[in-house]
């Protein structure tokens, strides 16, 4: 009898525990970050694979994929872009960081599909461009860069090998330093060999992946850490895989999207963006953009997140620009 009781009494304990979950109200989908609105057009042609990195309140873009020269300085305070000094050698997919109030362009390729290793500075205060310490990988494009405690980062990208022969890809990891003018080789990126990759510099680290490994779209994420020269595999990319994504880092946060997963008519259109905490190692869906691109060009001032350029695969060329803001 005792028994029956205790099989009654949790028979009805499970019941009533269901239909107390069967009438608690759905927990909300938690509201996407931020905002994006239009900008104005950049004042040249539209172009893709061009470098920008950003310096004292304003960002420098210059460079594309038909191998220009021209730079440019944008000021978001007044919304306005103004012509620099031409880089001497005009490129497309190089790369670029800035150190100590100066601008550096790395590698790339030249008209007529030449591969560079060579390395410029370029002085705003001055504008005028200086020839510094050639790359020691090796001829390269479609590589990383960015700033991190006071020195540049440079690796991953391609070599061309000639016609008819295969590219090389590549995975390794170097630091320059301004003040000697010299390279020294670091940790090679375990995500690699890779080529387009996504990444950017937050507080005392850097953060690097997306594309590949190889020459395929990727979710992977990475943290290098430069005081142990140490890379750190982190939680993947939550959206599909692809590459020539935008990124920028914003408050606590690194922001990543657009990009394709692939070229050609018929790829569909990558307009979701997601926020990277790296306090937490976790990600959030951040607002979506109307307007697709990819290998376009992505910056943060102030309390904003800019990306333009870049290349539609219906549109061709784009010149235009968004930004974005936390709500």
């Amino acid at each position: 009898m005792k028994q029956g009781k205790f099989l009654l009494t949790g028979i009805l304990m499970l019941l009533l525990t269901s239909a107390c979950k069967d009438s608690m109200p759905p927990e909300p989908t938690p509201v996407p970050l931020g905002a994006w609105e239009s900008l104005g057009n950049f004042p040249a042609e539209g172009r893709y694979t061009s470098v920008v990195v950003t310096l004292n309140g304003k960002a420098y873009i210059g460079t594309g994929d038909q191998s220009q020269q021209d730079f440019y300085r944008y000021d978001p305070a007044s919304d306005t872009w103004q012509q620099l000094a031409n880089i001497p050698i005009g490129r497309s997919a190089a790369s670029a960081f800035a150190i100590n109030d100066k601008v550096y362009v790395v590698g790339g390729r030249a008209v007529g599909g030449a591969n560079l290793k060579d390395l410029w500075e370029y002085d705003p205060a001055l504008n005028s461009w200086t020839q510094k310490a050639d790359f020691p990988g090796g001829l390269r494009y479609d590589g990383i860069a960015l700033a991190l405690n006071g020195k540049g980062y440079f690796g991953t990208g391609w070599k061309d090998n000639g016609v008819g022969a295969l590219q090389s890809q590549f995975k390794d990891w170097w630091t320059y330093d301004p003040l000697s003018d010299q390279w020294q080789r670091r940790a090679d990126f375990p995500g690699g060999p890779a080529s387009l990759l996504s990444g950017t510099a937050l507080l005392d680290k850097a953060y690097v992946g997306i594309s590949g490994p190889g020459p395929n779209p990727g979710q992977h994420w990475w943290q290098y850490d430069p005081v142990g020269d140490k890379w750190t595999k982190r939680h993947n990319y939550p959206g599909v895989a692809r590459y020539g994504c935008g990124v920028f880092a914003l408050g606590d946060n690194i922001y990543v999207g657009g990009g394709t997963t692939g070229l050609g008519a018929g790829q569909a259109p990558l307009l979701d963006w997601w926020a990277y905490n790296p306090a937490t190692d976790q990600w959030r869906e951040a607002a979506a953009q109307a307007d697709q691109r990819m290998l376009g060009a992505a910056f943060s001032l102030g309390d904003w997140g800019y990306w333009g350029l870049g290349f539609h695969d219906f549109q061709g060329r784009l010149a235009s620009f968004s930004r974005f803001k936390v709500e």
